[in-house]
């Protein structure tokens, strides 16, 4: 739920967004046969986005993004097997999925031998950065926590547990 809109997901895979000035619930599903929808949401900060994981009926997902208006965009990565939010009590309170304040970043991670993170903006034509790549991190490093975004840059903690090195990712 966001100041003007609440966005939910119902049994049937369909993506709701209803103004709640209004209430009219408006169906913005993209259009597919035999797609998957998560049912669990990221929210940006300011409630006016949330990001998604959907599939064409394969066992990989990709992120999508929608906001308070207009329909939903698939965002340039491909389908993987990425990780939903993963909220408490069922979950593991890690976030997975996160969007900055205003909606404009996404940070996903994809489970390989690791987990991996992607940094994604939202844009039309945004640029993708997977930062934990090899060339920046050594094999079997894939223990993140506690990724958030703080003043415009992603924050997260990567490494084995106990031992987690601190990293603070620029935008730009």
């Amino acid at each position: 739920t966001g100041p003007s809109h609440v966005f939910l997901v119902t049994d049937d895979d369909r993506l709701w967004r209803l103004p709640v000035a209004t209430g009219g619930p408006e169906d913005i599903t993209p259009p597919s046969l035999g797609a998957v929808q998560s049912s669990r949401l990221a929210i940006s900060g300011d409630g006016n986005v949330v990001a998604f994981l959907r599939t064409d009926g394969g066992d990989r997902f990709a992120p999508w993004v929608v906001g308070t208006s207009g329909p939903c965009r698939r965002l340039p990565l491909p389908d993987a097997d990425y990780r939903e939010p993963a909220y408490l009590p069922d979950g593991d309170g890690q976030p997975h999925l996160v969007l900055d304040q205003t909606g404009s970043r996404l940070m996903v991670t994809e489970i390989q031998a690791e987990d991996e993170l992607h940094f994604v903006d939202t844009g039309l034509g945004g640029a993708t950065h997977w930062l934990t790549r090899d060339e920046q991190f050594a094999d079997y490093i894939g223990s993140h926590i506690l990724p958030s975004f703080v003043g415009g840059r992603l924050l997260f903690a990567s490494g084995h547990q106990g031992w987690m090195d601190w990293y603070a990712v620029q935008p730009d």
